[in-house]
């Protein structure tokens, strides 16, 4: 009868949750990707800008319930994927289009060690990437400590006004060179400080010191936009261009400095009774002080829309420190005269006997030694100076 009438039995279904644990796991590594940034690169500057990755990542726990939930309807799920979108696109870094900054310097006759010194330090600030709109930059971080290990070299620094070879000499002419840059792009300077000592190779009132863990030169883009800093030595000269989004700028920046005051060197002379009476030593070189401010003008289809006070520098003077000698001189004595004998015929005198001829003198042999030693032959030099 149950045969011809049917009869209704329950049936317990169940999965073997580890399966579908690794099912999960396998179709998360198809899936799964890390976000990866477009890419920004100069290439004889021209700009190129790679896509960026989107990031992928399956949401295995909500995976696993839709399958369980619908393990026995024959449809299609829709597998939970989190998109991550990385924070350099390339839309954003579409934005940087052109200089919007840049300035130069020459090292002139530097030596080969200051000039590596520039080239390694300025290196390290285009090294350092893309600069995100409300990102900080601090030179001293981005350069490294000036040590041997890194390969910076022994040249002059400035230390206590005086210049003093030590590792690292050359890399203020860096930061002073980046800084004019970022001055001419309207970057935010947050941190910077002037040589004690006027530099040779830009403005007075225009440079930036750097000294690694007390003096540092820091800047922020408040712009909305990112920048690149790209930078280079060469010719002589080292240079650095600041890109950003050069359609956007309808002005331009003019920095200029003005001396308020030119302060004279003071003299100190010290007496001094080893030296002799009327000799003069110098024992400090002085220099001459300045005061001086630096301006920087905003110029909007030619004309000057504004102009603020920036800085304010102050360039102490050193005084000349001299000897001078006291010390009382001695006449030398005076000669004492011999008696003159008498001259002339003064009546007992014989008169002189004709000179005989005398006889002619040999030539002698050439000797090539007439008082000084003969001319030792021309050749290479082995003082390094040819």
């Amino acid at each position: 009868n149950a045969r011809k009438k049917g009869v209704g039995i329950a049936l317990n279904s169940s999965y073997d949750e580890k399966a579908m644990k690794e099912i999960i796991d396998n179709i998360a590594e198809e899936i799964d990707r890390e976000p990866k940034d477009a890419e920004f690169k100069l290439n004889g500057g021209n700009i190129q800008i790679t896509d960026e990755v989107i990031g992928e990542n399956v949401n295995k726990e909500e995976l696993g319930k839709l399958i369980s939930d619908n393990i026995y309807d024959l449809k299609s799920i829709e597998i939970p994927v989190k998109k991550t979108t990385p924070e350099k696109t390339k839309e954003l870094l579409g934005r940087i289009n052109g200089v919007i900054g840049e300035f130069s310097t020459s090292f002139g006759k530097s030596s080969a060690d200051r000039i590596e010194n520039i080239r390694i330090s300025s290196k390290a600030i285009s090294d350092r990437g893309i600069i995100m709109p409300g990102e900080t930059v601090s030179f001293n971080e981005t350069t490294g400590p000036r040590e041997r290990r890194f390969g910076y070299k022994e040249a002059n620094v400035i230390i206590g006004g005086e210049f003093t070879p030590d590792v690292g000499g050359g890399v203020c002419q860096t930061s002073t060179t980046l800084y004019n840059a970022l001055l001419l792009a309207d970057l935010t300077i947050l941190e910077r400080s002037p040589h004690s000592i006027p530099s040779t190779y830009v403005n007075f009132g225009q440079d930036a010191a750097v000294a690694y863990g007390y003096l540092d030169l820091k800047f922020r883009n408040d712009f909305d936009y990112p920048i690149y800093i790209d930078s280079g030595v060469s010719g002589g000269r080292v240079y650095f261009r600041i890109y950003g989004d050069k359609k956007a700028r309808d002005y331009t920046v003019r920095i200029d400095s003005q001396t308020v005051e030119t302060i004279a060197a003071k003299v100190k002379n010290i007496s001094d009774n080893s030296l002799p009476s009327g000799k003069k030593e110098v024992v400090q070189q002085g220099r001459t002080g300045y005061r001086v401010n630096t301006y920087k003008s905003i110029i909007r289809n030619g004309k000057t829309v504004s102009r603020d006070l920036i800085t304010k520098d102050y360039y102490k003077p050193r005084e000349f420190i001299y000897r001078i000698g006291t010390k009382p001189v001695a006449s030398p004595p005076k000669a004492k005269e011999e008696p003159k004998q008498p001259t002339g015929n003064q009546g007992g005198e014989k008169p002189k006997q004709p000179e005989q001829p005398k006889q002619p003198e040999q030539p002698k042999e050439p000797s090539g030694d007439d008082g000084e030693k003969a001319p030792k032959p021309e050749g290479g030099s082995d003082n390094g100076e040819d």
